[in-house]
């Protein structure tokens, strides 16, 4: 965080809890109050690839990831309305794979803001360091301010602005290659403007959002929903649909265009087994690069676990024209309560001009909740890339957590 970011949070910080004794809490009062909370995370992961393109295809690799994250989470209340919230964060890497930066450490105050909610009314103001929390992005955080109503029964509309992004590898995994007036320059150093609004007509749940970076591009995503309950099983299909509308100068400068996303996702499940089949389409104009999610998968459909990182074939670095179909499934042990099991595939064909880019992926794996803050994870996944221009790459990765809430 920035000295001077840092500074007027604080200030604001100070101010409330100097506030006239009249309304401000006794800070015996807001010490009853105070919630503490967070998490303790630990992970692996093994991955090997052959022939590795770092190598020149020549030679086959194999990597280790160690990583360590601690979360604490301190929420207390001022007055009555407002509430300041501190997260820190401490992660701690050792090793790479694909994807994920090198060996690192991190130690720092991750998010930091003040949220009010007007008396009378389901309108809350947030200021401060925090998650964007938009389709577009995952845990995405940045500098800004949000603004949430509910006064409307089934919807919360929303109202945002932020700047530099940053997500908890403190880099985003896109960038405008070629933009020759700011050579390799982060979208991450752009302001975001976001609107939405989420609710229901009837039976039909819905989401809209428009998100804008700031000189680079506008993105509008919508989402529906329907489902029913019959004999016991949940049955239901989500549509979605994205239109990323590139700044003219963007495309001039750089290898960026506009793109549209479809996709469809249809599932059936009880509390035994549920399985989703799913198809989703990326066209990108003049067979170049573009994205319709700011970060990661976002909200978008994807399964699998590597395929939504590989660019050029993912929804935040899509090249021309990607296909994409899967099926998934979970299965729960109830024998073992809280055991599941899982397995994926994810089929991908991707087109650029006359060169085309077959890519499958199958993963295996499972959960276990020990309890309501213990939970295990594991999978293994082995990834085929299948080019005309490049060699066939498998790739092979396995994961494993264990994570405890408090």
């Amino acid at each position: 965080m920035k000295k001077g970011e840092f500074t007027f949070i604080l200030t604001l910080l100070l101010s409330a809890l100097m506030f006239n004794s009249s309304y401000a809490k006794s800070l015996e009062e807001a010490m009853k109050e105070m919630k503490v909370s967070g998490e303790a995370k630990i992970e692996y992961n093994h991955q090997k690839i052959k022939p590795d393109p770092l190598l020149d295809f020549k030679d086959s690799s194999s990597s280790n990831l160690f990583s360590y994250r601690g979360i604490l989470r301190i929420a207390t209340p001022v007055i009555d309305g407002l509430q300041m919230v501190m997260e820190g964060l401490f992660q701690d890497r050792n090793g790479h794979i694909e994807n994920i930066p090198s060996t690192d450490r991190v130690f720092n105050v991750y998010q930091l803001y003040g949220t009010y909610i007007l008396s009378n009314s389901k309108t809350n103001f947030i200021l401060g360091r925090q998650y964007v929390n938009t389709p577009f992005t995952n845990e995405l955080i940045s500098t800004g301010f949000k603004v949430t109503n509910k006064d409307l029964p089934g919807w919360i509309f929303s109202v945002m602005a932020f700047k530099d992004m940053k997500d908890r590898n403190d880099e985003l995994y896109y960038y405008i290659s070629d933009f020759k007036s700011s050579k390799d320059k982060n979208i991450k150093d752009k302001k975001f403007y976001g609107v939405g609004a989420e609710g229901s007509f009837g039976v039909i749940p819905l989401k809209i959002w428009v998100g804008n970076i700031e000189d680079v591009t506008k993105n509008v995503f919508a989402e529906a929903k329907y489902g029913i309950n019959y004999q016991g099983f949940d049955i239901g299909v989500k549509g979605q649909y994205c239109l990323s509308s590139v700044d003219d100068k963007v495309k001039k400068f750089s290898d960026m265009d506009d793109s549209t996303f479809y996709g469809v996702c249809a599932k059936v499940g009880n509390t035994v087994f549920n399985a989703k089949a799913g198809y989703t389409y990326i066209d990108t104009e003049n067979n170049k690069k573009g994205f319709v999610s700011f970060q990661d998968s976002g909200s978008f459909i994807t399964a699998g676990e590597m395929m939504k990182y590989k660019k050029g074939l993912s929804v935040d670095l899509n090249y021309g024209e990607t296909k994409t179909w899967f099926i998934t499934t979970r299965i729960n042990i109830l024998p073992i309560k809280g055991l599941s099991l899982r397995a994926d595939y994810v089929n991908v064909e991707n087109t650029i001009v006359s060169r085309d880019r077959d890519a499958e992926e199958f993963v295996i794996g499972g959960k276990y909740k020990f309890n309501k803050r213990l939970n295990f994870k594991t999978w293994y996944s082995i990834f085929k890339d299948d080019s005309k221009d490049t060699p066939k790459i498998d790739q092979s990765t396995f994961h494993f957590e264990a994570k405890y809430k408090f």
